[in-house]
C-alpha cells in the first residue's frame, strides 16, 4: 500500500482504538475528581519530552502516570467518593496489556503482503463551545485482508488477540468482501454458533429456526437444511444429542425431504379456534 493510504488507515485504526481504550478506562477513573487530578498532572508534562513518541510509547506514559498516581495516593486526591470505588491495579493492567498487544499487531504486520485498505468517507458530527452541533465529511481508510493461506493465519492471530482483549466495546468491525447478502448472514450465523459449541458438551440441544433461509438466493434455499444439518454435526460433535426445527413457508426448503419428517401446519378458519394453529396431514 502507499504512504498515504497506509497513514490514513492508521489513523482510521488507531482513532477507534483509543477511543475504546478510554472509555474502557472509564470504570477506573469514572470519578469527575480521578480525571481532574489525571488531567492537572498531564498538563504538567513538557510536550518536548514526547514529541517522537509512537502511540504505544504514549499509552504507557499514561500508564506509569496513572499507576505512580495510584501509588503516591495522588489519584483520588480530595475524592470524598473513593471509599466506594478503589482503584484496581491489576484489572487496569489486564485492560492496558490488551490494547498494547493489539497495537502491537498492526504495527508488525501493516506491511505484510496480504494487507490492502479501502479509502472512503463517512458524515461525522462534532459539537462546538456553545453546543451548536455540526456535520462534516470524513476521511477514512479500512484494512483489507487478503484470505490466501498467510491472510488467514494473520486473521486467526487477529482474532485471537482481540477476544482475549478486555473490553466492553466491540470497537472492530468484520465484513466480508464480495459476497452475497445471503452468504454474510450464514456467516454470521455459524459464528454465533461456533462461539456456543464450547458451552453444550454432553447435553440435549434443540435448535430452532424461523424462516432462516428468506434472505437466500433460491438454490440457496434449496441447499439450506442441508448446510446446516452438516454443519451442526460437525461444531456440536460434542453434545449428546441434537434436534434442528425449521419453520418455512418455501417449498423450495422442504422439496428434498421426506414427508415423515415434515408437519404441516394450517390455521382454523372460524368457530371458537378460529386463527390457531393446526396440525394437517399434507400441505393441501
Amino acid at each position: 500500500m502507499n504512504g498515504n493510504g497506509n497513514s490514513l488507515a492508521k489513523r482510521t485504526l488507531y482513532f477507534r482504538i483509543i477511543d475504546a481504550y478510554f472509555t474502557d478506562l472509564d470504570i477506573f477513573i469514572r470519578f469527575k475528581k480521578r480525571q481532574e487530578n489525571i488531567k492537572m498532572k498531564l498538563e504538567n508534562i513538557k510536550e518536548d519530552n514526547y514529541t517522537d513518541f509512537d502511540i504505544i510509547e504514549m499509552l504507557n506514559v499514561f500508564r506509569e502516570i496513572v499507576l505512580k498516581m495510584n501509588e503516591d495516593d495522588e489519584l483520588d486526591l480530595n475524592n470524598k467518593l473513593k471509599v466506594f470505588k478503589t482503584f484496581n491495579k491489576e484489572e487496569f493492567l489486564k485492560l492496558h496489556k490488551g490494547y498494547i498487544d493489539l497495537i502491537d499487531f498492526f504495527e508488525m504486520n501493516i506491511q505484510n503482503s496480504c494487507i490492502s485498505y479501502r479509502e472512503g468517507t463517512i458524515n461525522s458530527t462534532k459539537m462546538d463551545g456553545n453546543g451548536v452541533q455540526s456535520t462534516y465529511i470524513s476521511e477514512i481508510a479500512v484494512f483489507e485482508i487478503t484470505l490466501d493461506d498467510d491472510g488467514l493465519m494473520l486473521v486467526n492471530e487477529l482474532i485471537k488477540i482481540y477476544r482475549r482483549l478486555y473490553t466492553a466495546v466491540d470497537f472492530l468491525k468484520f465484513s466480508w468482501v464480495g459476497i452475497s447478502s445471503g452468504e454474510d448472514a450464514l456467516f454470521s450465523m455459524f459464528s454465533r454458533f461456533h462461539l456456543l459449541r464450547e458451552n453444550i458438551i454432553e447435553k440435549n440441544v434443540v435448535i430452532f429456526f424461523d424462516e432462516g433461509e428468506l434472505c437466500l438466493h433460491p438454490e440457496w434455499q434449496r441447499k439450506y437444511i442441508d448446510i446446516i444439518t452438516n454443519y451442526m454435526q460437525r461444531i456440536f460433535s460434542s453434545a449428546k444429542n441434537i434436534q434442528v426445527v425449521f419453520s418455512t413457508n418455501s417449498p423450495l426448503l422442504i422439496s428434498d425431504l421426506p414427508n415423515h419428517n415434515i408437519i404441516f401446519l394450517d390455521r382454523f378458519k372460524d368457530g371458537d379456534f378460529a386463527g390457531k394453529c393446526m396440525v394437517v396431514e399434507n400441505s393441501e
